[in-house]
């Protein structure tokens, strides 16, 4: 383990959530996987893999909660079709989600600038 670097170590280790949730569903057992900013020691192209890997998964019925505070990694979910949850208080919540090439004053209107505002009925 020493011998590998920093990003190889963390592939190797969520290679083995994997595994794990995979026998635990095989013995009936149902677990999430929650992960929390599991990229930040992958290079680009390894983390787009796991992007893709952490999809391939949860399309097979696994539950994965990951959690980021990197809008890159968000726009590579988002690009593959799945869009992020901004939990309350992200304020890049508007400046993610808006339509490029409108003129302000729609984009106000159109989306929640606070995401906190999303969980409240009466902001829309």
């Amino acid at each position: 383990m020493e011998q590998l670097s920093g990003g190889t170590r963390e592939q190797l280790f969520l290679a083995i959530r994997f595994a794990l949730a995979q026998e635990f569903h095989r013995r009936g057992v149902e677990l999430p996987l929650v992960m929390d900013d599991l990229f930040v020691n992958f290079d680009l192209e390894r983390t787009e893999a796991a992007v893709d890997c952490l999809l391939e998964v949860a399309s097979g019925g696994q539950q994965i909660l990951f959690f980021t505070c990197h809008e890159h990694v968000a726009a590579m979910f988002r690009k593959r079709g799945t869009e992020p949850l901004w939990l309350p208080g992200h304020r890049a919540a508007y400046d993610a989600l808006k339509p490029e090439g409108e003129n302000p004053a729609a984009q106000q209107q159109a989306f929640i600038a606070n995401s906190d505002d999303l969980l409240d009925d009466s902001a829309s």
